[in-house]
């Protein structure tokens, strides 16, 4: 499943690929496999990521859909 509201998330925020990777300790494609889902985030990243956005729920970044 494609993490969209994360893209967009990201994209509000400014942050990069590169830089999350680097915050993830993980490679750009590594990183783009999971947010794309080809790959699955670890418990640990999906902390880290909600932890940059505050003002989200996790099922809302985790989720392809947006949050009702």
């Amino acid at each position: 499943m494609v993490h969209f509201n994360l893209i967009i998330e990201m994209y509000a925020k400014g942050l990069t690929h590169q830089k999350l990777a680097q915050m993830l300790n993980v490679n750009e494609e590594t990183l783009h496999q999971k947010i794309y889902g080809e790959a699955e985030f670890s418990t640990t990243e999906m902390k880290v990521i909600a932890d940059l956005f505050p003002y989200c729920t996790s099922h809302y970044l985790f989720n392809g859909y947006t949050d009702e």
